[in-house]
């Protein structure tokens, strides 16, 4: 790294793994079993001619972590990711870039809120891409090796089925919202300092958060109380820093 340390290039720590910070369910950490079997097989794929391609689905309300989730199993498989903002694109544009994407193999191809993208078949907004185009790179003639697409949605109900079928989505999982105990795992790694702060915190707002609401919320805390303990101000209260956002 020449005169760089780790920490100016903001590595990655592979000692740290991504997926163990987040307060996931047991459903979506057998997801994420899954999916590293799945990128461990690129010999057997290669051996058998099985296509190494693989997708999932990840569908929620905002803030339930979807995209963290994609972005955790990244860096855990070491894994690139090429995101796709759909609506951006004319359909030249998409095959081209899938092109070149398919000869940077292993890696993760993002299409991030495909409900905003299309309804059915019709494209939402200024989306000037047809759906044919993006059902013909999900499972065309081009041959992907090691190819891992994750798919994210709010609405799952809009979305026409050629989309997700077999082949092209493996998997389907919900986003659910942060449970108790996914609350206070969450309290106790941002907390860590504070111990005596985090049932506090855990008991804010009733449940109702979204998973990225109740991290801003203990972020916020966490920051209030080491400003605290340097001297800059006094320690607010959990209401005060949840009402002030």
């Amino acid at each position: 790294y020449l005169k760089w340390a780790d920490e100016d290039l903001h590595l990655h720590d592979s000692k740290v793994k991504s997926i163990d910070q987040m307060s996931l369910t047991d459903e979506l950490l057998e997801l994420f079993e899954e999916v590293k079997d799945w990128h461990g097989d690129a010999k057997w794929c290669q051996e058998t001619g099985v296509p190494h391609q693989f997708g999932i689905k990840l569908e929620g309300d905002p803030g339930t972590g979807k995209t963290v989730l994609v972005r955790a199993i990244a860096e855990d498989l070491d894994l690139p990711i090429y995101v796709y903002h759909l609506t951006t694109l004319m359909d030249d544009e998409l095959q081209r870039s899938w092109r070149n994407m398919l000869s940077c193999t292993p890696c993760i191809a993002l299409f991030e809120d495909m409900d905003g993208v299309f309804h059915g078949r019709e494209p939402q907004g200024k989306t000037a891409l047809s759906f044919d185009t993006v059902l013909n790179v999900l499972s065309g003639v081009d041959r992907c090796n090691g190819l891992l697409v994750c798919m994210t949605t709010n609405k799952p109900d809009v979305l026409d089925s050629a989309l997700t079928r077999k082949g092209r989505i493996d998997r389907t999982v919900r986003m659910p919202k942060l449970t108790v105990e996914g609350r206070r795992k969450m309290a106790a790694r941002i907390l860590q300092a504070f111990p005596y702060e985090q049932d506090a915190v855990i008991g804010v707002g009733g449940g109702d958060m979204t998973g990225a609401e109740f991290q801003d919320l203990c972020i916020a805390r966490a920051r209030a109380l080491r400003r605290a303990a340097k001297g800059f101000r006094p320690s607010e209260r959990v209401e005060e820093v949840l009402a002030s956002g």
